[in-house]
């Protein structure tokens, strides 16, 4: 199904079994999207490397690691494990101060929490800046678990993700909304059996 705008009465007449509603960070709770990639274009050029910003723009959302590779094949695994290593010290630096958070959005986590809906964040993002975002906006103890792409074997639009947030939630995929910002996220709950709802605040349209 595909509305412009959904309910919390519309997502229970599609799943009335509904326990659990599972977040995106970036692009979906908070607008890092400029922030991730002026961190990554002026770290590449420190590299001497250059590339257009929309080329980059293009890949948000995935895996820094998955990144680097595309942009620049001939990278050995040991330069993408330094490279990964130096843009996490220079992004640690100041990615609170330079990630809003979405209007509304705590006051939309709120309400869900109110209503005794369980609640998880399923992000590719680093566990360390997922956690320190959250707690910079007195955020993260609305949420009962986070977990990292880095917990898991296979990147979205893998479900695998998803599918381990569930578990951690002690519910059934099929028991949950998972709610992101990309084409690839949205497949990735609709192969881990989730109610999908896509948001048009990160970089794709609808």
């Amino acid at each position: 199904m595909i509305n412009e705008k959904i309910t919390l009465e519309d997502i229970l007449t599609l799943r009335p079994e509904l326990k659990a509603f599972l977040f995106d960070l970036d692009g979906t709770l908070v607008n890092s999207q400029e922030g991730i990639i002026t961190t990554i274009h002026e770290f590449l050029q420190t590299k001497g490397h250059t590339f257009d910003r929309q080329l980059i723009t293009e890949l948000f959302g995935k895996p820094l690691e998955v990144v680097f590779k595309i942009l620049i094949p001939d990278l050995t695994e040991e330069d993408i494990t330094v490279y990964l290593k130096e843009i996490r010290e220079r992004y640690s630096k100041n990615h609170t101060e330079i990630t809003p958070l979405f209007p509304k959005t705590k006051e939309i986590l709120d309400g869900i929490k109110a209503k005794g809906f369980k609640m998880g964040v399923a992000s590719t993002k680093f566990k360390k800046f997922i956690v320190e975002i959250l707690e910079h906006y007195n955020l993260l103890g609305l949420f009962d678990v986070i977990v990292s792409g880095y917990e898991v074997k296979n990147h979205k639009p893998a479900p695998d993700i998803l599918i381990e947030t569930a578990k951690q939630l002690q519910v059934l995929p099929s028991e949950c909304v998972y709610i992101g910002d990309s084409p690839s996220y949205i497949e990735a709950g609709k192969k881990a059996g989730c109610v999908s709802i896509a948001v048009l605040t990160g970089p794709h349209g609808q």
